[in-house]
């Protein structure tokens, strides 16, 4: 109700004009522009109080309009339209005030609403304000529209597009320093759908369209348009309830997505965008681009949510999987209107990986080519497992994945031009890690590449990926030896004490090294071994060292090549 009639302000304030300068400040509603300043909240409680940051972050935010306007530089008052100003009888049963407004409003004009009149002290039941803070006499009037969400939403959502998108020259310095200046990224088609709707009144005698937030959406749209020109606004309003679920899978899939898939193909394509194409010259007889399968490259997709309608949040959410899309959470609501402030760290960003959470389904409620892959790889695991476990002629284990011995299946959708599908089956490939691995997507594509050359990306619907297990290959032991022994027998303990041992080991290896009677052999294990020979020391395989008879230095002598035990 308030919403429409400040429309009809909001268009009388602005002057049209055919200037589509990109600056905000020709805009004929840019003076009416509320700015308040920007708080942060503090980490050290837990209820994240909010505080005044620090010099360097210290700036104003664009909240909303003031309508309590003025003509040039405010000599004259203008007329106020009789649209904001408020009829006793009417319009102020529905207003809603805070706590701490009701002392500031004459309690006579609330009616006898206990939850309106309680805590108001009698020494102020005289007079009130309107948010000026004026003293008025006759008539309350509307004197401002904020849009704090808005105000802390679009810094956030340009400064992304300008990190991901833009250049050094993106981001320009505002004509006053203490005013958060917005960013432009002049090469990128910036849109935000504004989705608005009704719900069906629990009371019988309200209007069905008395809670609909059309007329919202368009003040929002006016505010967008003021602040930053180049962004295009495109407004979707759906007239079934918002609170039921299957008029919310519908509206998603037959209103919002077409709208969304249409500026994503026509980027793709190179062609206009939606907005940019006049009505009445279509595009029927228009020639179309080939589809750029990278578009994912240079689409970005954000989502901002906050308490809406549960039903709504979530259809809109599961529609936009396919985009991979960017969230926006409002954690913390109505921040400015308990304290009449503004802070942009309300707004939790995450990413898709972050907020992805799919549960379980089953085959059968899914569509038919998710069904169809699905029971393609179920049977292609079927028939890997038979065959590695019946022993038949593989290298899987010797060769394929030697290194990692974890087989990876994938099966790909492919949709040929005359809407036939194909699958494609595909393994992985370990066989040398320095060098990397072939996965089994990239295989798989291979596969169907190699058989139709004229295979396109865009042609290749999905893919679908499982991890199987190797089974466990049977012990391949020798045949034990002939008189039916076994080569583990049982071995007796050494009957002399464990420490006389070692002592009587360490004594023949003394009596060995004095005779020069011991040599270091390499393993295979990188151990050393010792063997116990009579041979003379120059036999050894080693350097030894031994005195020149000349000068009596110790000299190295020649290594010879001996077996290692020559006794055998």
């Amino acid at each position: 109700m308030f919403s429409k009639r400040i429309v009809g302000a909001l268009h009388h304030l602005s002057t049209p004009t055919n200037n589509e300068s990109t600056d905000p400040s020709q805009h004929p509603l840019h003076k009416h522009i509320i700015n308040y300043p920007r708080y942060e909240r503090s980490n050290a409680c837990a209820r994240y109080t909010l505080v005044t940051p620090r010099p360097s972050d210290q700036y104003m935010l664009p909240v909303g309009f003031n309508l309590e306007h003025c003509s040039g530089e405010g000599k004259a008052v203008e007329q106020v339209p009789d649209s904001l100003i408020l009829d006793r009888d009417e319009d102020l049963p529905s207003i809603r005030l805070r706590g701490r407004d009701i002392s500031r409003v004459d309690p006579s004009m609330l009616g006898e609403t206990p939850r309106r009149t309680n805590s108001v002290p009698s020494q102020q039941m005289n007079s009130f304000h309107t948010p000026s803070r004026n003293p008025v006499e006759n008539d309350l009037q509307i004197g401002a529209v904020f849009f704090p969400l808005l105000s802390t939403l679009l810094p956030r959502w340009l400064g992304q597009i300008a990190d991901k998108f833009g250049d050094d020259n993106s981001s320009k310095k505002a004509p006053s320093s203490n005013v958060a200046a917005p960013l432009y990224t002049p090469n990128v088609k910036k849109v935000i759908v504004l989705v608005s709707g009704v719900g069906t009144p629990r009371n019988w005698t309200h209007s069905i369209n008395g809670n609909s937030t059309h007329a919202c959406a368009e003040l929002m749209e006016l505010f967008i348009n003021t602040l930053y020109p180049d962004v295009t606004v495109v407004k979707i309003h759906s007239e079934t309830n918002i609170f039921r679920w299957e008029e919310n899978i519908t509206f998603a899939t037959q209103e919002l997505m077409p709208c969304i898939d249409s500026y994503r193909d026509a980027h793709a394509r190179g062609d206009p965008y939606p907005d940019e194409i006049a009505s009445a010259n279509g595009t029927s007889g228009m020639e179309r681009n080939e589809f750029n399968p990278d578009w994912k490259q240079s689409v970005s997709v954000t989502y901002s949510f906050a308490d809406g309608s549960a039903a709504r949040s979530f259809a809109i959410q599961s529609a936009l999987r396919p985009y991979r899309p960017t969230y926006f959470h409002f954690w913390q609501l109505k921040t400015f209107w308990h304290e009449s402030k503004i802070t942009d760290e309300d707004i939790e960003v995450h990413s898709f990986e972050e907020m992805e959470t799919v549960p379980p389904m089953a085959i059968n409620q899914t569509s038919g080519e998710v069904s169809k892959i699905v029971t393609e790889m179920t049977q292609f695991r079927k028939d890997f497992l038979e065959t590695v476990q019946a022993g038949s002629r593989s290298d899987l284990r010797k060769f394929w994945l030697r290194k990692t011995k974890k087989p990876v299946l994938a099966v790909l959708l492919v949709r040929r031009p005359d809407g036939t599908d194909i699958l494609y089956r595909g393994t992985n490939m370990e066989v040398s890690m320095p060098t990397g691995s072939l996965c089994a997507e990239r295989n798989v594509i291979g596969t169907a590449l190699a058989q139709n050359p004229g295979l396109k990306r865009e042609d290749l619907l999905m893919v679908a990926v499982l991890a199987v297990t190797l089974p466990e290959e049977p012990s391949k032991l020798p045949s034990p030896p002939p008189g039916g022994l076994s080569f583990c027998q049982p071995v007796s303990p050494p009957e002399k004490d464990g420490v006389e041992f070692v002592l009587e080991v360490e004594e023949k290896l003394k009596q060995h090294q004095s005779n020069g009677g011991m040599r270091r052999v390499r393993s295979s294990s990188s151990f050393a071994s010792i063997a116990e020979e009579n041979t003379k020391p120059d036999d050894w395989e080693m350097d030894v060292l031994h005195p020149d008879s000349a000068t009596g230095n110790e000299v190295v002598g020649s290594e010879r090549e001996v077996p290692l035990f020559p006794e055998l």
